[in-house]
């Protein structure tokens, strides 16, 4: 059980953030889940849009989710350097 412990508490620093690697451009684990939240949260929400038959335009939720990632990731930086 000690060694469990010890091999989960470090699997962090053992694994490399890197999905995939071509040259200088790397595409991280993280990076992929803000893809596919971002992703999976537009199509749930133009599904309720057309399912409900609500008053907002596809173009106003493009728009949102547009404005969503830009702000994520200014106040993800933003976050790290203060």
């Amino acid at each position: 059980m000690n060694s469990f412990l010890h091999f989960w508490q470090y699997l962090p620093y053992k694994m490399s953030p890197v999905l995939l690697k071509i040259g200088s451009f790397q595409i991280r684990y993280y990076s992929l889940m803000y893809i596919l939240a971002f992703t999976t949260v537009y199509f749930l929400a133009l599904r309720e849009i057309k399912k409900k038959e609500l008053d907002f335009s596809p173009q106003l939720l493009e728009d949102y989710i547009f404005n969503a990632i830009i702000g994520v990731l200014i106040g993800g930086r933003l976050g790290y350097v203060l």
